[in-house]
């Protein structure tokens, strides 16, 4: 028997607004690889309950009943479970880049490299012990001392962050001439860790290989430099008289790469190789990873020439110090466009050159595009060539020109 109250309130704060999503057929496409057309597209969505509108791009109206539904691409993932799975034809992706990435396709020819060279890989932890540092010589003031400490180790005795590959190398030799092996040759691709400026370390990569037995010694280390810097492409590769802790003072080298040094070749100290159980002569080596692994572009190809070359044989007396590359860079600078090769061949020491002096034999190869070298094109080029290296070392041509 009551009757309605006037004036009867309606409350409805958030008015219904009907969701539209607008779906190009061209999307579906790129999802789900495959082009369903706009009319199958349509009929599968509408068994859902959406309604559709427009040609392309789809105008959707979302049911109340799907708030799940937001995105064009969960429209798509309704389209695909309603035609079925096993409708979309059998295929692979290639993706967009075709290919490794230019650092990996790098850093596998690398491996391949070394491999080649009889050296297998070597993965160590990237924890030091606490006397690594004082065992390869390395001072308070030496990069490699300042590792990161570890604030809760797994062992005691490995409390810090590598920040050299060395001493995990040698302790890795050491275990396999302790398996009373002849020769063995290992090297490791991976990161230290440097205190640097900010809250994070610095990570590096590197390169560090270590070797011992088989006739090891500066030649082998500096070879593999040689090596890697031809198969890797490196510009303008580089080898300098240097030292650096846990090296022998007078078989250390640092390589370079466009005149920036980025490690060190060489023999370990005799005390470092016995600290770590090492007899005989031990190889090691330590440099950056990244500049190794940069594109270097495509091959160029150059046409040969067609002439006979001219070759002949340099040889001065210069200080014992004086290193084979200031001999071979006056060489360079001095030859111009005709030298084609240069290399040395000969380097002794003897009463015949005098105390302090050693005698440096490069032999050098000249050879045009256009013509056949005469000696009167040759003459002012040996010439050029003598003075240079002269004036470069202070030394003196040995014989005549």
């Amino acid at each position: 028997g009551g009757e309605a109250a006037p004036n009867p309130v309606d409350e409805y704060p958030v008015p219904f607004e009907p969701r539209l999503i607008r779906l190009a057929t061209s999307e579906v496409e790129r999802v789900l690889g495959t082009d369903l057309g706009r009319d199958l597209i349509g009929s599968l969505l509408e068994r859902l309950g959406f309604g559709i509108d427009g040609d392309d791009p789809l105008v959707v109206s979302v049911p109340t009943r799907r708030p799940d539904v937001l995105r064009p691409v969960d429209l798509i993932e309704e389209v695909a479970r309603l035609h079925g799975y096993g409708a979309f034809p059998n295929r692979v992706r290639t993706g967009l880049g075709g290919g490794l990435p230019v650092r990996d396709r790098h850093l596998r020819r690398l491996r391949s490299v070394l491999n080649g060279a009889g050296y297998f890989e070597s993965m160590t932890l990237s924890f030091s012990e606490s006397g690594d540092m004082e065992a390869i010589g390395a001072g308070e003031s030496d990069l490699a001392h300042s590792g990161v400490r570890v604030l809760n180790p797994l062992r005691g005795e490995e409390g810090y962050l590598r920040t050299t590959l060395l001493p995990g190398l040698l302790r890795s030799a050491a275990v396999n001439a302790g398996r009373h092996l002849p020769e063995a040759r290992l090297y490791e691709i991976g990161k230290v860790f440097l205190t640097g400026t900010g809250k994070l370390p610095e990570q590096p990569d590197r390169l560090g290989f270590v070797g011992f037995g088989g006739g090891a010694d500066i030649s082998s280390a500096t070879g593999l430099w040689e090596l890697i810097a031809t198969e890797m492409r490196l510009p303008d590769p580089g080898v300098g008289r240097s030292t650096a802790p846990g090296y022998h003072p007078g078989r250390c080298a640092a390589v370079t790469v466009a005149g920036t040094e980025i490690g060190v070749v060489g023999e370990v100290h005799p005390t470092v190789a016995q600290a770590f159980e090492l007899t005989g002569r031990v190889i090691a080596g330590e440099m950056d990873l990244d500049p190794m692994l940069t594109d270097r572009g495509a091959w160029r190809f150059n046409a040969p020439s067609t002439f006979p070359p001219t070759i002949f044989d340099l040889a001065w007396s210069v200080d014992r110090n004086v290193s084979a590359g200031v001999v071979l860079g006056a060489i360079d600078e001095s030859a111009g466009s005709w030298l084609e090769s240069r290399y040395i061949f000969d380097v002794f020491e003897g009463k015949s050159v005098g105390s302090g002096k050693k005698s440096v034999a490069v032999k050098l190869t000249l050879r045009a595009d256009d013509r056949t070298l005469t000696d009167e094109d040759v003459g002012p080029v040996r010439v050029a060539i003598a003075r240079a290296v002269e004036t470069a070392t202070g030394g003196s041509l040995r014989g005549e020109l």
